[in-house]
């Protein structure tokens, strides 16, 4: 009667999304020259202690928010880690023994500990790294900041001492889905198209622009263009290319590395809108839960799963 309960309970729950990520060297001369997974292994097997992958966030104030890989199973086809990310604060769930552990897991941050308090969990996310592929649980923590502490860790190897970003992650394209049929760029209102700028910040520089060309340009002097205007920047793609097909693909990832769902679209020949997570490899799943951590051993499974449905 209990576990009819509990598993009721936890079928009531969202199912998680598995998002797959094309994981590899930045440069060429990188992957012929090194194992990137097998050098990124190495590096959490030697590590003592959780304070040894600890990431700080701020460059300003260490003590203020970190990330880390609090724990690491190792498997065949790669490794499976849970990703943390810490705040400084009085929420009692990370004790600075939790720190001087090799590994951890979420189910250790709920038990209740007395001893110094190093900080409390801001978010956590699961991920499953191959020679090939990252697949990333859903959630807040983004890939770009998982692609950020993974070259941050294996940069405490000699062999990438002296390079920016050794390796990169982009999302994995659905091969099921035809990027010739992409058509159209829209850039919205608050996406940038430099540090500086936003697209509603050129709605204001055109608009000025043409107040000046304008005879009567103090009739606007008053007049907030943002107030009444909106606007979006769209790009066409060219047909022309001999490898159109590859080169959207890659336009496609590097579009999704920089721009969120909310600021950038896609529109087909149709002049349909099209989502991100549309072209996006993905997979819905369902785990069960323990309290409000997800079964990571299920977890595991089910990334495992979606690997070999991908190869």
């Amino acid at each position: 009667m209990v576990v009819d309960f509990l598993w009721g309970r936890n079928m009531d729950r969202k199912p998680l999304i598995l998002y797959c990520y094309d994981f590899g060297a930045t440069k060429q001369t990188i992957s012929l020259k090194q194992n990137l997974l097998g050098d990124i292994i190495a590096i959490l097997k030697s590590v003592s202690d959780i304070k040894s992958k600890l990431r700080p966030i701020s460059d300003i104030d260490e003590n203020s928010e970190s990330e880390f890989i609090a724990s690491t199973t190792f498997y065949d086809k790669g490794i499976f880690c849970c990703f943390i990310k810490m705040k400084k604060g009085a929420a009692a769930n990370i004790s600075t023994a939790l720190l001087d552990m090799k590994d951890f897991n979420l189910e250790d941050t709920t038990k209740e500990d007395n001893t110094q308090i190093s900080g409390h969990i801001k978010d956590y996310t699961y991920f499953f790294l191959t020679d090939r592929y990252l697949i990333l649980k859903s959630g807040r923590i983004k890939f770009t900041e998982i692609e950020i502490y993974l070259n941050w860790l294996i940069k405490k190897s000699n062999k990438y001492s002296n390079e920016d970003l050794p390796l990169t992650l982009n999302a994995h394209i659905d091969n099921n889905y035809d990027v010739s049929n992409i058509k159209t760029i829209v850039l919205a209102d608050g996406a940038k198209i430099s540090k500086e700028k936003t697209v509603s910040a050129v709605i204001t520089d055109i608009f000025v622009g043409l107040r000046e060309r304008l005879q009567e340009a103090k009739t606007f002097e008053d007049i907030d263009p943002n107030d009444i205007l909106s606007a979006t920047i769209s790009f066409r793609i060219k047909n022309h290319s001999k490898n159109v097909k590859e080169s959207n693909k890659k336009l496609l990832q590097q579009l999704i590395k920089l721009f969120r769902d909310e600021e950038a679209s896609f529109k087909d020949k149709k002049n349909s809108k099209i989502l991100f997570n549309d072209v996006q490899k993905k997979k819905d799943i369902r785990v069960n839960f323990s309290g409000d951590y997800p079964d990571s051993s299920e977890l595991a499974s089910e990334m495992i799963a979606f690997i070999e449905e991908i190869l």
